[in-house]
């Protein structure tokens, strides 16, 4: 009997065609025996009848999926061929086979999903089951056997689909033979697995849209070359020694010890350091500079330059593009220039060249396919550690990377470590390398606790982890003159707001007051409205685009030598290039004090500023700090409280944070994150257990303090905004083509960004419901409740019934 092997992926294209391609486009990323036999077999179950009649449009009833039937085949291959994968994975013992089998197993059931727990991924699963029985009545029609010897060139023992003693046993993530192997090195079998899965299911989109070609290679030369030239032609321009000030010949001695430091490391094959230098001392362009002495060491490797806020990824975009043409900035925001080209282009003249110009361009976007990212936090840190299909898409291209991560300490303090340790990990393994920058550098050595829960100890799972070198005598520069910018002294024990007003009424000069709650911020600017000119409020209830106007209105004033008082949220304490004499701070951990302090003579341009630390209180006589630093964080306060005296200069700071850092340590537990209802997960226990599922559910922002809404502030009663969505969501509604409605959520996600510089994202205190913030809208589409301007002033941002009732 002559078989048919004839069998199509995708419309037109052969699966083995699109199988072979596949396997070449994932050897680009990795040699990893993992992810070739995935490749090999993930679509194997495409020959399944029901799925080909359904790729021609004829309607079909019966079981069509191909994931688990591929699952099957390969598992059945390898019970089939024990000593061909064995030798070809160098793997030796069972118990090590077994593991890989599973492992490779679920990557491919999982490759149109998520990875899953381990513990919870079963022989006895509906979907599993499902597809045997499809073989056993379908088994004519399949035959994978001969396609796997004929068209892929494999050759194998007999075997069929079965689903029996055997598979039950090797696809049960049991103790005494996948577990015992797992513990052996679960870091490497965790990477591994989601390594494999990541470069998988980025390989089978490539070759599914035809993206053959990645953007990053044929690009990254220019960038490289382009990036050293204008990083020459700024330094030679900072180092005039006609012009130079004293602030800028030390941020010179910062940049070129650092660079010195890391061609140092370099040559110790280290992969991961640390820079810590004062707030102001130019830390953006020294990374940039550490970043081109890799590349001109270790290659051609592109850059992901994240920071943990919104607003201070535009600042460092705006460099970057002073210094490069290609620049790709990735966040919630940011438009994508070339993405928007595409479109109008399209626009212009609908051909299907110009359509997948539009594809080809989201596909880079999704993918980080491109040499200079800037990117968020939540991007990087959720990427790292993730089981989810979409987000694992940019996991491929962290590797052959510089990855410049910036006010590292906006971290919570419990991931400190266990991030550095993951991404020390990541870079040995995938050609990479991490600077971490900020003030207030935290330690990052593992407290090795011999009496806790083993599977909760970082050091038995970091166990090849060394803390990242330091690349500058950071003690020189914090006790120099010029970066002694500023005193702090204690104000009162405790003030209330009606006693803080008052003092910021006496001061002459220009006072910026960061406090921790947007309801505080509120109430003081209520107090001095109608008391002090030039009065300005700042926080997470304006949206966006005031937030930017507010910020260049008071440098243009500060810039011009007229008082200002600017009354603030931390979302002011980090990254942002403002300088006022006279700083307030609300009661916080002393990193954030640091920070904040940054912003108090941050240029130098007078002798000594001022920073006044205080902790206000409520008409009850409770700690407003309280509201926002609860449980572990309670420590943090403590510190300050009882550490800092009046009377403390900045070049102090830096053996002050030291000790502070000394304190917390043993109060941290590594890696805890809180997951659903306020249940805590911690990420060591995930990886020694197998848990991807459960890894992937961290959000680095706490979901868990209250519920989200977005508000949308219309702009007057003839914006119509909402009209506009609500038609593209019902052309993709009503699309028919897979290639139609992939361009219909190009333009929508398009036109969602257009809209973020007018959204806000009010957080509800979760310990406080008495009341809804805005009582009525005026539509609601997506999750997004559009309100009319009249909710919102452009000076005091959204009008909302009880400020107490949102969170920060």
């Amino acid at each position: 009997m002559v078989l048919d092997l004839e069998f199509e992926s995708h419309p037109n294209k052969k699966l083995e065609e699109h199988i072979k391609g596949v396997v070449e486009l994932t050897l680009h990323r990795s040699s990893s025996p993992f992810v070739y036999w995935a490749a090999l077999f993930h679509d194997i179950g495409k020959m399944n009848p029901n799925f080909q009649a359904k790729l021609k449009g004829e309607a079909t009833g019966g079981y069509s999926n191909h994931s688990y039937l591929s699952l099957l085949a390969f598992t059945n291959f390898a019970l089939a061929n024990i000593d061909l994968l064995k030798e070809k994975c160098n793997v030796e013992s069972n118990e090590e086979f077994a593991l890989f089998v599973l492992l490779v197993s679920v990557i491919i059931g999982k490759h149109h999903g998520n990875l899953p727990d381990l513990e919870n991924f079963s022989p006895s699963s509906e979907e599993l089951i499902t597809a045997y029985a499809f073989f056993q009545e379908n088994a004519d029609v399949l035959p994978i056997q001969e396609f796997i010897e004929k068209r892929l060139n494999l050759p194998s023992e007999d075997f069929s689909l079965a689903l029996n003693k055997k598979t039950d046993i090797i696809l049960t993530f049991t103790d005494r033979i996948h577990k015992s192997a797992w513990k052996k090195n679960p870091l490497r079998y965790f990477m591994d697995t989601q390594s494999a899965f990541s470069a998988l299911i980025e390989a089978d989109k490539r070759d599914a849209g035809s993206n053959v070609d990645f953007y990053f290679k044929t690009s990254v030369t220019q960038n490289v070359d382009s990036l050293r030239s204008s990083l020459t032609s700024k330094f030679e321009l900072f180092d005039d020694s006609s012009s130079i000030s004293s602030l800028n010949r030390l941020r010179t001695a910062i940049r070129v010890e650092a660079v010195q430091g890391v061609r140092k490391a370099m040559q110790r094959e280290e992969r991961i350091f640390t820079l810590t230098a004062p707030t102001g001392a130019g830390k953006t362009f020294s990374l940039l500079a550490i970043a081109n002495e890799i590349r001109r060491v270790k290659g051609e490797l592109g850059i992901i330059y994240a920071l943990p806020f919104l607003s201070i990824t535009e600042q460092v975009e705006d460099i970057a593009k002073t210094l490069l043409e290609d620049v790709l900035a990735i966040n919630s925001k940011a438009e994508n220039d070339r993405i928007e080209r595409a479109q109008q282009l399209y626009e212009n003249e609908q051909t299907p060249e110009n359509l997948n110009k539009i594809l080809k361009e989201d596909f880079v976007q999704n993918t980080f396919d491109h040499p200079f990212i800037i990117t968020t936090f939540v991007q990087l840190f959720e990427t790292l550690v993730s089981n989810r299909n979409s987000t694992l898409l940019k996991l491929p291209n962290f590797a052959n990377r510089i990855i410049l991560i910036d006010e590292v300490q906006a971290l919570p303090p419990r991931l400190y470590i266990f991030f550095t340790a993951w991404l020390q990990e990541f870079c040995r393994r995938n050609n990479s390398f991490a600077v971490l920058s900020t003030a207030t550098m935290p330690k990052m050595e593992i407290p090795i606790k011999t009496s806790a829960n083993e599977e909760l100890r970082a050091d038995l799972l970091f166990v090849d982890y060394s803390p990242p070198k330091e690349l500058i005598d950071a003690a020189k520069y914090f006790s120099e003159d010029t970066f002694n910018r500023y005193r702090i002294d204690i104000l009162t024990d405790k003030c209330n707001v009606d006693e803080l007003a008052e003092h910021i009424l006496k001061q002459e000069n220009s006072s910026l007051v960061i406090l921790n709650t947007i309801a505080d911020t509120k109430a003081l600017y209520d107090k001095l409205e109608y008391r002090c000119e030039n009065l300005f409020l700042l926080n997470t209830h304006f949206i966006p685009d005031d937030r930017s106007r507010i910020i260049d209105e008071i440098k243009a004033k500060l810039a011009a030598n007229i008082r200002v008082v600017l009354i603030s949220t931390q979302l002011i304490e980090a990254g942002v290039d403002i300088d006022f004499p006279i700083v307030y701070r609300d009661l916080c951990p002393l990193p954030s004090l640091i920070q904040s302090a940054g912003r108090c003579n941050r240029n130098k341009k007078i002798e000594l500023g001022q920073v006044f630390f205080l902790q206000l209180i409520n008409d009850k006589g409770r700690s407003r700090a309280s509201l926002i630093y609860r449980d572990e964080a309670k420590v943090f306060l403590d510190f300050c409280i009882k550490e800092l005296k009046s009377g403390i200069h900045e070049k102090e700071l830096f053996g002050v944070q030291s000790k502070f850092f000394e304190y917390i340590k043993d109060n941290l537990s590594i890696g805890d994150f809180i997951s659903g209802h306020e249940s805590r997960v911690n990420m060591v226990e995930c990886v020694k257990r197998a848990r991807f599922e459960t890894l992937g559910r961290f959000k680095l922002i706490n979901q868990n303090v209250g519920e989200q809404i977005q508000f949308y502030i219309l702009k007057d009663e003839n914006d119509f905004v909402y009209e506009d969505l609500e038609l593209l969501l019902a052309k993709l509604s009503a699309s028919k083509t897979f290639t139609e409605r992939q361009e219909l959520r190009i333009k929508l996600s398009s036109f969602q960004k257009k809209l973020n510089g007018r959204i806000l994202n009010v957080r509800l205190n979760k310990y406080n419901k008495s009341q809804y913030p805005i009582d009525n809208f005026v539509y609601e589409i997506m999750g997004i409740k559009f309100i009319s301007h009249t909710n919102y002033s452009s000076k005091t941002g959204l009008i909302v019934n009880n400020v107490e009732n949102c969170f920060l």
